[in-house]
This record gives C-alpha cells, structure tokens and sequence, in this order.
C-alpha cells in the first residue's frame, strides 16, 4: 500500500489545530465562568451588607433582576442578529443598550 507521507502530516497538523482551538475555547469558558462567580460574590457582599436582617429577600430581587437582565440582553442580541444576520450588529446593541443604563444610572443621579 502506498502512502503520501505529506497527507498524513497535514491530517495531523489539521487535528492539532482544532484541538488547539477546542482547547481555547474551554480556557475561555472557565475564565468568563470565575469572572461571574468573582462578580456575583462583590456584589452579594455589598448587598448583604445593606440590611443584614433582610439577605433572602436582598438575595431574592438581585436574582431576579440579574435573570431579567440577562434574558433581555439574551433577547436583543438574537433579535439584532436575526435582522442583519451579524456580530457587528450584536455588538451595537449591547453598546447601545449599556451607554443607556450607564446615561439612567450614572448621569441622571440613578434611582
């Protein structure tokens, strides 16, 4: 039997490279996971530190409001793609919709 020996390097050079990019990937996921976590324990801190009597019902409207947060972020980012087929389009509504939250919270004294 007659092998090309260019034809199995390049099937392992091929391997390598999707292995590599599989394995970036699982490296990001982990980093963005200890991100959140990191970010969830700041601001539970700081909210049990508002009314240490009152944390389950603290704790109750923070989850909600992160659910609702990120089922909205969730809904308009697949709408913007939906409608231009495309990431830029994605990254414009998330930017538009933080410089809005930023301009309610930040600009107009918050709530």
């Amino acid at each position: 039997m007659c092998s090309w020996p260019g034809r199995d390097v390049a099937i392992v050079r091929g391997l390598v490279h999707r292995w590599t990019k599989i394995a970036g990937l699982i490296a990001g996921v982990i980093l963005l996971d200890f991100g959140v976590q990191a970010g969830h324990v700041s601001n539970q801190t700081r909210i049990y530190a508002l009314l240490p009597e009152a944390r389950s019902r603290l704790n109750m409207v923070y989850v909600i409001s992160y659910f609702t947060a990120g089922a909205i972020g969730s809904y308009t980012g697949t709408l913007a793609w939906s409608i231009s087929d495309g990431p830029a389009s994605v990254d414009w509504a998330g930017a538009s919709r933080s410089r809005s939250y930023h301009s309610v919270f930040y600009e107009e004294g918050g709530w």
